[in-house]
């Protein structure tokens, strides 16, 4: 008997993809700014948006790698309670 409907297969391969996927978000290499001539501001600037993007992926990695845990704990969990719901089922008929 299934309570849930959940083809852990399916979710494995969706697993492993998103976790691959997370694996290729890279950051972008530093720049180093120079303090002098007429693009001082600008190089900071870049810098600085560089280093903002690298934050931001590094987040987005690690949330790849936080959903891709949970969908595997919640296979885990849906084929658990199966098991246990047709199993308490049986011993009250």
């Amino acid at each position: 008997m299934r309570t849930f409907v959940v083809d852990a297969s399916e979710v494995a391969a969706l697993t492993s993809s998103l976790r691959t996927a997370a694996t290729q978000i890279t950051d972008i290499p530093p720049h180093t700014p120079n303090d002098f001539g007429p693009t001082a501001a600008f190089r900071t600037a870049l810098a600085s948006a560089i280093g903002h993007v690298n934050d931001r992926a590094g987040q987005l990695r690690a949330e790849a790698l936080r959903l891709a845990d949970v969908m595997e704990l919640t296979v885990d969990a849906s084929t658990s309670v199966d098991g246990n719901f047709a199993r308490d089922l049986r011993a009250v008929l």
